[in-house]
């Protein structure tokens, strides 16, 4: 099938997985799950944690699918690479400032997992 007739959620994975194919040494994504099939999230989330790219490339990504981030902590878990994830979470404060905390890969996985909580914050 040509490309030009594929759907924009299948144009969406080959932009970003010819990020992490061409080797770039730092990928900005917002909302890498945008326009993404839940197939396709587990795709890329496959690749980002793929050792052959994980220690080449530094992914930095905004999200706020839960389901994008379960994808990502189980692979990055199966592969023993949570050490390498790490998640800030941002918060705006009743004085208008903003506020991070960082949870190691570890961290966020037992966050998801265990105590069952949704790491975009309160």
């Amino acid at each position: 099938m040509p490309y030009d007739l594929m759907g924009d959620g299948f144009k969406a994975l080959v932009r970003m997985l010819s990020l992490i194919v061409m080797g770039v040494d730092v990928a900005v994504i917002d909302e890498p799950e945008a326009h993404l099939h839940p197939g396709f999230m587990e795709v890329l989330a496959r690749y980002m944690v793929e050792p052959r790219f994980l220690d080449r490339i530094q992914f930095v990504m905004a999200t706020q699918s839960l389901e994008f981030l379960d994808y990502l902590l189980n692979e990055a878990r199966d592969r023993n690479a949570l050490d390498r994830v790490r998640l800030i979470r941002l918060y705006l404060m009743p004085d208008g400032s903003i506020d991070y905390e960082q949870l190691s890969g570890e961290e966020a996985y037992g966050e998801r997992h265990e105590l069952e909580s949704d790491l975009r914050g309160p």
